[in-house]
């Protein structure tokens, strides 16, 4: 993972959210709680589930996810959402998480996360999603990405549930 702080291309399916850094944020003193991120993150990628889906999802996996850099309170932070890949009734959503110190003017890559979301019925059973195809570059190279994803994500599903 290339910790950098540049944005791409939107593409046809993002979302690009900017949060200010609460006091009530922090688990001690100045620092963010991890915790609290990965409910934003959640938040944001179900958000973003949910656009494509048009429908409710539950949310299936998230990646293991590395912190990078510290959020510090009045940090804002950008956090820039894609969809990544869509099977039949999976998708993977991608999040880049930066925080920008506006006293300092500099920006931190402070983490990547990547989550499966799956829509369901009204009883909880998967339902068919639309179709996605990649126009941009980018989005080719992030459906290349997530579709190596998935087939690691499945090696490990299985290694896991086989005696």
């Amino acid at each position: 993972m290339v910790r950098d702080t540049n944005l791409e291309d939107i593409g046809q399916l993002s979302l690009r959210v900017y949060r200010l850094v609460f006091p009530e944020d922090a688990i001690y003193g100045n620092l963010m709680y991890g915790g609290k991120l990965l409910l934003i993150l959640d938040e944001i990628i179900a958000i973003m589930a949910i656009k494509f889906a048009k429908g409710a999802i539950v949310t299936a996996s998230l990646d293991a996810l590395d912190f990078y850099h510290p959020i510090c309170v009045g940090n804002i932070l950008v956090l820039a959402t894609s969809l990544n890949y869509t099977g039949r009734s999976s998708m993977e959503i991608g999040v880049k998480v930066l925080a920008e110190d506006p006293v300092n003017n500099t920006v931190q890559h402070t983490c990547t996360a990547f989550s499966t979301c799956v829509k369901v019925d009204e009883h909880g059973k998967p339902r068919l999603l639309a179709s996605f195809t990649p126009v941009t570059d980018v989005e080719k190279r992030r459906w290349a990405e997530a579709e190596q994803r998935k087939q690691h994500r499945m090696k490990v599903f299985v290694g896991l549930y086989s005696c």
